[in-house]
């Protein structure tokens, strides 16, 4: 049985798939964070050295990175891109949701949410 990770494992193994996926570097994103972390501290976030990172701080990336800072704190592994792009649906969904505003792809965030929860919900019910 795979071990739980920890919430600073999860969370750094989260913010460098997204930063990995955007193109950035490590350096890139320190550099975009202005100073109000360090490299060596960026880095022990990413290996999930820190158990609890700031949240602040977590947010600041969220929105340097252009992900729902629910995206990096939420439990659970993040699904590979190739697998994610193997369902035609989904496929479908991030075509027409590309060019949305981010006010936008964050109401459309917040309904597919919605649903997986009514979802979840219905599940554990039976």
């Amino acid at each position: 049985m795979e071990e739980k990770l920890i919430k600073g494992e999860t969370i750094g193994k989260k913010i460098r798939a997204v930063r990995e996926r955007r193109g950035m570097t490590r350096q890139k994103l320190f550099e975009l964070l202005g100073g109000v972390y360090s490299y060596d501290a960026l880095l022990k976030v990413e290996l999930g050295k820190i158990k609890h990172p700031p949240i602040e701080i977590v947010a600041k990336i969220a929105e340097i990175l252009d992900v729902p800072i629910e995206e990096l704190i939420s439990e659970g592994e993040p699904q590979l891109e190739e697998d994610l792009l193997k369902d035609p649906d989904l496929t479908i969904l991030m075509y027409q949701a590309k060019d949305l505003s981010s006010k936008d792809k964050q109401v459309v965030l917040k309904v597919i949410k919605a649903l997986k929860e009514e979802h979840d919900r219905e599940r554990e019910s039976k």
